[in-house]
Protein backbone atom coordinates (compact mmCIF):
# COMPACT_ATOMS: atom_id res chain seq x y z
CA UNK A 1 0.00 0.00 0.00
CA UNK A 2 2.40 2.30 0.95
CA UNK A 3 4.35 1.59 -2.47
CA UNK A 4 1.07 2.58 -4.46
CA UNK A 5 0.19 5.37 -2.00
CA UNK A 6 3.87 7.04 -3.08
CA UNK A 7 3.21 5.78 -7.03
CA UNK A 8 -0.07 8.10 -6.64
CA UNK A 9 1.78 10.82 -5.16
CA UNK A 10 4.68 10.99 -7.97
CA UNK A 11 2.05 10.59 -10.20
CA UNK A 12 -0.10 13.72 -8.68
CA UNK A 13 3.03 16.34 -8.32
CA UNK A 14 3.83 15.50 -12.16
CA UNK A 15 0.05 16.26 -13.26
CA UNK A 16 0.95 19.53 -10.37
CA UNK A 17 4.15 20.52 -12.50
CA UNK A 18 2.96 20.05 -16.23
CA UNK A 19 -0.66 21.49 -15.56
CA UNK A 20 0.40 25.17 -15.67
CA UNK A 21 2.92 24.42 -18.36
CA UNK A 22 0.03 23.06 -20.39
CA UNK A 23 -2.68 26.27 -19.12
CA UNK A 24 0.29 28.52 -20.44
CA UNK A 25 0.83 27.01 -23.89
CA UNK A 26 -3.16 26.53 -25.19
CA UNK A 27 -3.78 30.15 -23.95
CA UNK A 28 -0.69 31.47 -26.04
CA UNK A 29 -2.10 29.06 -28.44
CA UNK A 30 -5.71 31.01 -28.50
CA UNK A 31 -4.45 34.13 -28.45
CA UNK A 32 -2.21 33.26 -31.71
CA UNK A 33 -5.29 31.92 -33.05
CA UNK A 34 -7.50 35.14 -32.22
CA UNK A 35 -4.82 37.41 -33.59
CA UNK A 36 -5.01 35.04 -36.71
CA UNK A 37 -8.28 35.16 -37.47
CA UNK A 38 -8.99 39.23 -36.33
CA UNK A 39 -6.07 39.93 -38.68
CA UNK A 40 -7.59 37.88 -41.85
CA UNK A 41 -10.92 39.42 -41.46
CA UNK A 42 -8.65 42.81 -41.84
CA UNK A 43 -7.06 42.17 -44.94
CA UNK A 44 -10.35 40.66 -46.71
CA UNK A 45 -12.08 43.82 -45.65
CA UNK A 46 -8.74 45.31 -47.61
CA UNK A 47 -7.65 46.83 -44.27
CA UNK A 48 -3.95 44.93 -44.46
CA UNK A 49 -2.48 48.31 -42.25
CA UNK A 50 -4.79 47.10 -39.61
CA UNK A 51 -4.00 43.52 -39.88
CA UNK A 52 -0.36 44.54 -39.34
CA UNK A 53 -0.90 46.30 -36.23
CA UNK A 54 -3.12 43.05 -34.70
CA UNK A 55 -0.35 41.24 -35.33
CA UNK A 56 2.49 43.44 -34.06
CA UNK A 57 0.44 44.19 -30.95
CA UNK A 58 0.48 39.89 -30.50
CA UNK A 59 4.08 39.44 -31.18
CA UNK A 60 4.73 42.42 -28.37
CA UNK A 61 2.30 40.32 -26.38
CA UNK A 62 3.62 39.24 -22.64
CA UNK A 63 2.95 35.70 -23.05
CA UNK A 64 3.03 34.50 -26.80
CA UNK A 65 6.55 36.08 -28.29
CA UNK A 66 7.62 35.33 -31.50
CA UNK A 67 5.42 32.87 -33.69
CA UNK A 68 5.74 31.51 -37.18
CA UNK A 69 2.03 31.42 -37.62
CA UNK A 70 1.58 35.29 -37.20
CA UNK A 71 5.11 35.62 -39.38
CA UNK A 72 3.60 34.01 -42.02
CA UNK A 73 0.16 36.17 -41.83
CA UNK A 74 2.38 39.55 -42.26
CA UNK A 75 2.90 38.03 -45.68
CA UNK A 76 -0.33 38.25 -46.87
CA UNK A 77 -0.96 42.02 -45.29
CA UNK A 78 2.37 43.20 -46.99
CA UNK A 79 0.79 41.38 -50.31
CA UNK A 80 -2.00 43.05 -49.99
CA UNK A 81 0.24 46.67 -49.66
CA UNK A 82 2.27 45.00 -52.92
CA UNK A 83 5.33 45.42 -50.80
CA UNK A 84 6.74 42.12 -51.56
CA UNK A 85 10.46 42.98 -49.94
CA UNK A 86 8.81 42.98 -47.11
CA UNK A 87 6.76 39.83 -47.29
CA UNK A 88 9.89 37.86 -48.67
CA UNK A 89 11.56 39.05 -45.32
CA UNK A 90 8.64 37.93 -43.18
CA UNK A 91 8.91 34.50 -44.90
CA UNK A 92 12.45 34.34 -44.62
CA UNK A 93 11.70 34.94 -40.73
CA UNK A 94 9.35 32.37 -40.25
CA UNK A 95 12.36 29.42 -41.67
CA UNK A 96 14.14 31.16 -39.05
CA UNK A 97 12.13 30.77 -36.06
CA UNK A 98 11.88 26.90 -35.54
CA UNK A 99 15.08 24.99 -34.86
CA UNK A 100 15.64 22.18 -37.41
CA UNK A 101 15.45 19.10 -35.25
CA UNK A 102 12.10 20.62 -34.38
CA UNK A 103 8.92 18.25 -34.63
CA UNK A 104 7.19 20.56 -36.26
CA UNK A 105 8.99 21.50 -39.09
CA UNK A 106 8.20 19.24 -41.91
CA UNK A 107 5.08 20.78 -41.97
CA UNK A 108 6.13 24.61 -41.39
CA UNK A 109 8.16 23.96 -44.24
CA UNK A 110 5.48 22.93 -46.66
CA UNK A 111 3.61 26.14 -45.52
CA UNK A 112 6.60 27.81 -46.29
CA UNK A 113 7.12 26.54 -49.81
CA UNK A 114 2.97 27.27 -50.02
CA UNK A 115 3.50 30.36 -49.63
CA UNK A 116 6.28 31.46 -51.72
CA UNK A 117 4.83 30.09 -54.08
CA UNK A 118 2.10 32.64 -53.85
CA UNK A 119 4.00 35.01 -53.30
CA UNK A 120 5.68 35.00 -56.18
CA UNK A 121 2.13 34.62 -58.06
CA UNK A 122 0.87 37.34 -56.75
CA UNK A 123 3.81 39.35 -57.44
CA UNK A 124 3.60 38.43 -61.37
CA UNK A 125 -0.55 39.35 -61.17
CA UNK A 126 0.01 42.63 -59.30
CA UNK A 127 2.81 43.59 -61.62
CA UNK A 128 0.93 42.56 -64.82
CA UNK A 129 -2.05 44.52 -63.84
CA UNK A 130 0.06 47.72 -62.89
CA UNK A 131 1.73 47.53 -66.28
CA UNK A 132 -1.31 47.23 -67.90
CA UNK A 133 -3.19 49.71 -66.55
CA UNK A 134 -0.52 51.76 -67.52
CA UNK A 135 -1.17 51.00 -70.81
CA UNK A 136 -4.79 51.48 -70.92
CA UNK A 137 -4.74 54.76 -69.68
CA UNK A 138 -2.13 55.99 -72.91
CA UNK A 139 -4.47 53.91 -75.09
CA UNK A 140 -2.18 51.62 -75.85
CA UNK A 141 -4.37 48.45 -75.79
CA UNK A 142 -1.86 45.89 -78.04
CA UNK A 143 1.05 46.63 -75.08
CA UNK A 144 -1.88 46.83 -72.33
CA UNK A 145 -2.63 43.06 -73.41
CA UNK A 146 0.98 42.34 -74.03
CA UNK A 147 1.36 42.91 -70.42
CA UNK A 148 -1.18 40.47 -68.98
CA UNK A 149 -0.29 37.72 -71.84
CA UNK A 150 3.17 37.67 -70.93
CA UNK A 151 1.92 37.02 -66.91
CA UNK A 152 -0.80 34.69 -68.56
CA UNK A 153 1.99 32.92 -69.94
CA UNK A 154 3.99 32.41 -66.82
CA UNK A 155 3.27 28.79 -65.21
CA UNK A 156 3.44 30.78 -61.64
CA UNK A 157 0.55 32.99 -62.93
CA UNK A 158 -1.65 30.80 -65.49
CA UNK A 159 -5.21 30.32 -64.80
CA UNK A 160 -5.02 33.75 -62.96
CA UNK A 161 -8.99 34.66 -63.00
CA UNK A 162 -8.16 38.36 -62.20
CA UNK A 163 -5.66 38.59 -65.43
CA UNK A 164 -8.27 36.84 -67.81
CA UNK A 165 -10.69 39.24 -66.61
CA UNK A 166 -9.05 42.29 -67.34
CA UNK A 167 -7.85 40.67 -70.42
CA UNK A 168 -11.41 40.40 -71.52
CA UNK A 169 -12.56 43.50 -70.36
CA UNK A 170 -9.69 45.67 -72.27
CA UNK A 171 -10.46 43.64 -75.16
CA UNK A 172 -14.02 44.52 -75.59
CA UNK A 173 -13.39 48.03 -75.34
CA UNK A 174 -9.70 48.05 -77.12
CA UNK A 175 -11.88 45.83 -80.56
CA UNK A 176 -14.50 48.47 -80.17
CA UNK A 177 -12.99 51.62 -80.37
CA UNK A 178 -10.57 50.50 -82.61
CA UNK A 179 -12.79 49.06 -85.40
CA UNK A 180 -15.42 52.16 -84.80
CA UNK A 181 -11.71 54.14 -85.92
CA UNK A 182 -10.91 52.19 -89.01
CA UNK A 183 -14.89 52.12 -90.14
CA UNK A 184 -14.72 55.65 -89.73
CA UNK A 185 -11.33 56.28 -91.75
CA UNK A 186 -12.16 53.81 -94.03
CA UNK A 187 -15.80 55.24 -94.98
CA UNK A 188 -13.77 58.22 -95.33
CA UNK A 189 -12.51 56.88 -98.78
CA UNK A 190 -8.94 59.12 -99.38
CA UNK A 191 -5.72 56.95 -100.17
CA UNK A 192 -4.53 59.06 -96.57
CA UNK A 193 -7.62 57.52 -94.20
CA UNK A 194 -7.83 54.03 -95.96
CA UNK A 195 -4.06 53.99 -94.99
CA UNK A 196 -4.61 55.07 -91.15
CA UNK A 197 -7.96 52.38 -91.61
CA UNK A 198 -5.11 49.79 -92.47
CA UNK A 199 -3.23 50.73 -88.99
CA UNK A 200 -5.76 50.60 -87.03
CA UNK A 201 -7.08 47.16 -88.54
CA UNK A 202 -3.54 45.38 -88.31
CA UNK A 203 -3.33 46.72 -84.39
CA UNK A 204 -6.69 45.39 -84.25
CA UNK A 205 -5.55 41.95 -85.40
CA UNK A 206 -2.85 41.88 -82.44
CA UNK A 207 -5.40 42.98 -79.89
CA UNK A 208 -7.70 39.90 -81.26
CA UNK A 209 -4.47 37.59 -81.07
CA UNK A 210 -3.84 38.33 -77.45
CA UNK A 211 -7.58 38.40 -76.21
CA UNK A 212 -7.43 34.64 -78.20
CA UNK A 213 -9.53 35.24 -80.30
CA UNK A 214 -9.76 32.67 -83.58
CA UNK A 215 -8.29 35.00 -87.11
CA UNK A 216 -11.51 33.93 -88.93
CA UNK A 217 -13.66 35.01 -85.54
CA UNK A 218 -12.34 38.25 -85.57
CA UNK A 219 -12.92 41.57 -87.63
CA UNK A 220 -10.06 42.63 -88.22
CA UNK A 221 -9.27 40.14 -91.36
CA UNK A 222 -12.76 40.43 -92.57
CA UNK A 223 -12.18 44.44 -92.97
CA UNK A 224 -8.85 44.30 -94.20
CA UNK A 225 -9.64 42.29 -96.95
CA UNK A 226 -11.61 44.54 -98.73
CA UNK A 227 -9.09 47.45 -98.00
CA UNK A 228 -6.38 44.84 -99.82
CA UNK A 229 -8.25 44.96 -102.70
CA UNK A 230 -8.54 48.45 -103.09
CA UNK A 231 -4.92 48.78 -102.54
CA UNK A 232 -3.66 46.00 -104.91
CA UNK A 233 -2.33 47.22 -108.29
CA UNK A 234 -3.96 47.36 -111.25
Amino acid sequence: EDGEWQEAVALWQKLDAEFPRRVVAETRRARIQLALRTAEKHIAKGEPQQALAVIDDALAARGIGESWELYLKRVDAYAALDDFAAAGAAIRRVEDLLPLDDQRRPLVDKQVKDKQRWLRREQIIVEAVRRATAELEKGRYKEALTALSNALGNSDAANSRRLAHMRDDIYSEGSRKLLAQALKYKAEASQDSKTRAVVLLAELGEVERLAGVAEKQGRAATEMKSLKVEFAPY
